[in-house]
């Protein structure tokens, strides 16, 4: 069990207690975090070689930002590209699909028109057409029709 030293609460253990710092007081928990990070004076052998270190570690840590900046750019920029120019390939497939459609429309209608003329003349040719005649059979030659 670990107790916060500012407001009392028990906590399991020294990872909850770190969590309730960093969350129910924030300024405390940085300033204990500051505190730690900061040199000893049994660490404090050689400042010189130290801050050349530090230097070099947050020259090498800005080139690496500036890298991982960089490539989220150029991804960045693909991406917009390959979605816009799959963007435009798309509208020229709905504006040719929908000349398609059309074009299938006036087929289909002129299809009707053409179905509806044929009607009307089938209709009056067979309105022309006398009816067919009782065939008589070969063996009722004595039956006048």
């Amino acid at each position: 069990m670990a107790k916060c030293k500012l407001c009392g609460i028990d906590c399991q253990g020294r990872g909850a207690l770190f969590k309730h710092m960093w969350h129910e007081h924030p300024k405390e928990a940085r300033e204990q975090a500051l505190q730690h990070l900061k040199p000893s004076n049994e660490q404090k052998v050689h400042p010189p070689e130290q801050e050349v270190l530090v230097r070099a570690i947050q020259q090498e840590l800005e080139v690496i930002e500036q890298l991982y900046e960089d490539e989220l750019d150029m991804l960045k920029n693909q991406y917009e590209e390959r979605i816009s120019a799959q963007e435009i390939q798309l509208r020229e497939e709905i504006i040719l699909l929908k000349t398609q459609v059309a074009h299938k429309d006036q087929q289909i209608s002129e299809l009707n028109e053409r179905i509806k003329e044929a009607h009307i003349l089938l209709s009056q040719e067979q309105h022309k057409t006398p009816e067919p005649s009782k065939k008589k059979h070969w063996w009722e030659f004595w039956k006048r029709g």
